[in-house]
């Protein structure tokens, strides 16, 4: 099956597509979808002061507390089904979003753009009025060397996101809502320190909750 096939499918409403749909995805989750990027340096140019990038732009370390803090990936997602994942090397509280926009010049972003789907490491477990945006899970949950991947599947449009290799939280809205998507990360707190790692092999998830 190529790739116009599947354009044909994505663009079907009747339960046999949407069956063909489930199952396209399920043959393909059987790869190693893992999708290689670094941060993009535009970043930096909203607010040179609040954060650092390094090891060859794939490590992120906040240096002051700001909202004006947004990454994205160098490059698009543009593979039917993608999974990265982002190591918590230092996180002491809350205030990091991790998932995707359509928005590859984002600077700010403080949970209600709707340009944006991710997942939020909340104080208290709760969505805080950012339903349909933002999914969310205790941050205490979640402290300094855990692992948040995430799996962006274009072919059943939805995004996945992952605790240590556990299912977590599944988006509630279509990524098709989007344009073109980019990875996307924003924290809050100084010293929050995040970077791009391969731990977890795709086909090694855990999708019960």
């Amino acid at each position: 099956m190529n790739s116009s096939d599947i354009a044909i499918i994505s663009r079907g409403s009747s339960t046999p597509d949407t069956d063909l749909r489930t199952l396209l995805s399920a043959k393909l989750r059987n790869n190693n979808h893992r999708f290689k990027f670094t941060f993009s340096p535009t970043a930096l140019l909203a607010n040179t002061n609040a954060y650092t990038l390094t090891d060859n732009n794939t490590t992120i370390e906040k240096v002051t507390e700001s909202w004006d803090c947004c990454f994205v990936s160098d490059i698009p997602l543009t593979n039917k089904i993608n999974y990265f994942e982002i190591e918590l090397v230092k996180a002491l509280y809350n205030g990091i979003y991790f998932g995707v926009t359509d928005e590859p010049h984002l600077q700010h972003f403080t949970g209600v753009n709707d340009r944006i789907i991710a997942l939020y490491n909340s104080a208290n477990g709760h969505n805080s009025g950012r339903s349909g945006i933002v999914e969310t899970f205790d941050a205490a949950d979640a402290r300094s060397g855990a692992i948040i991947g995430v799996v962006v599947d274009l072919i059943q449009s939805k995004i996945e996101f992952y605790l240590n290799g556990k299912l977590i939280a599944v988006g509630s809205r279509k990524l098709s809502e989007l344009g073109k998507l980019y990875v996307f990360i924003s924290a809050y707190y100084m010293e929050t320190t995040l970077k791009i790692v391969e731990k977890y092999q795709f086909s090694e998830l855990r999708r019960n909750k």
